[in-house]
Order: C-alpha cells, then sequence, then structure tokens
C-alpha cells in the first residue's frame, strides 16, 4: 500500500509499512476482490529479532454480520434501497454494503446505529465523525429504503454460504422498527 520506512531506535533496526487494501479500490471494495481484506488498514511495525504477533481481527469483527433489528419491508423498497445506496453510500461504505477500509461497515451496525439511522443520514447526527448529512439530497422514506437494504446485506452475509436468502430484512432479529 506504501513504501515500507526503515529506522533505528535502540541501535535496533525497524521497520514500518503500510499494509492491506488500500487506495480507491479499498476504499469501494469493488467486486470479486472478496468480502473483506483481514490485516487492511493497519501500520506495522517489525524489529530484527523480534517475535510479537498480531492478534486482533480488523475493526474487531469476530464473526459474520448479522441484522441488528426487525424491520418490515418489501422488497421493493430494499430494492430501491440498493439503488439509493449506490448512488449516495457506497462510495465511502463499500460496494453491496461491504466496507473496505476505515469506514464503518454498515452490515455491523448496531441496534441503536439503526434507531438513529435517519438522525444520522438526513440530522448530521455523526458529522463530527466525517458523516455527512443528505438532508438536501434524500427524503426519510428513501432513507428508510437504504436502511433496508443495508440490513438485507447483513442477512444474507449472516446466511451460511450457498443458501438464499429473501432479500428482505423483515427476518432479522431484535428490535422492531
Amino acid at each position: 500500500m506504501a513504501p515500507p520506512v526503515t529506522y533505528l531506535v535502540g541501535g535496533v533496526q525497524h521497520i514500518t509499512v503500510m499494509v492491506g487494501w488500500g487506495g480507491g479500490a479499498g476504499l469501494i471494495n469493488p467486486p470479486g476482490m472478496g468480502p473483506t481484506k483481514p490485516g487492511f488498514g493497519r501500520i506495522l511495525t517489525f524489529a530484527i529479532g523480534g517475535n510479537a504477533k498480531l492478534e486482533v481481527p480488523p475493526f474487531g469483527h469476530k464473526r459474520p454480520p448479522s441484522p441488528a433489528i426487525r424491520m418490515k419491508a418489501s422488497r421493493e423498497t430494499v430494492r430501491q434501497g440498493k439503488f439509493l445506496y449506490a448512488a449516495f453510500c457506497f462510495t465511502c461504505h463499500g460496494v453491496d454494503a461491504v466496507a473496505g477500509s476505515g469506514i464503518p461497515d454498515l452490515r455491523y451496525a448496531s441496534a441503536e446505529v439503526h434507531q438513529q439511522f435517519e438522525a444520522i443520514v438526513l440530522g448530521g447526527a455523526r458529522e463530527s465523525r466525517g458523516m455527512p448529512s443528505f438532508k438536501d439530497l434524500l427524503k426519510a422514506e428513501q432513507v428508510r429504503a437504504i436502511q433496508a437494504y443495508v440490513l438485507s446485506r447483513a442477512a444474507a452475509s449472516a446466511a451460511p454460504p450457498g443458501s438464499k436468502v429473501a432479500a428482505t430484512p423483515s427476518q432479522a432479529a431484535g428490535t422492531p422498527h
């Protein structure tokens, strides 16, 4: 992802590198590149003679995502949400709602985040964290469609490989929305 840097500390040579899946492709998670890239977004330093092991999974996700809330939505609403997500969200949050960099993977969003979804997307509740308000571009029902799509992607990601998961998040566990 970037060139290495080497230096001495206390007479021991170190090398520091940025590793993982970066650049434009890492940000949007293009199709065919896989759903996640372990170790992306890290700066690692190695020392001659060092033997430490990196054991923390990227972003702390130890399990596949699963829907955090239950939301009734038609297939058409989820379909509309998919197109709206592609138009407004994928650039930061990844293709098919699979994040590829340090931006949150929305499939892992908590029930609390889902309860604040409209306040975040329209109200600017996370502008201080870099999430802009889309109040001039989206309406509340469009935000709900995007949320339904994100929940459907979490459900699909939680399903065993090869199984068919409905394109609606209404089967998701958790708090009704």
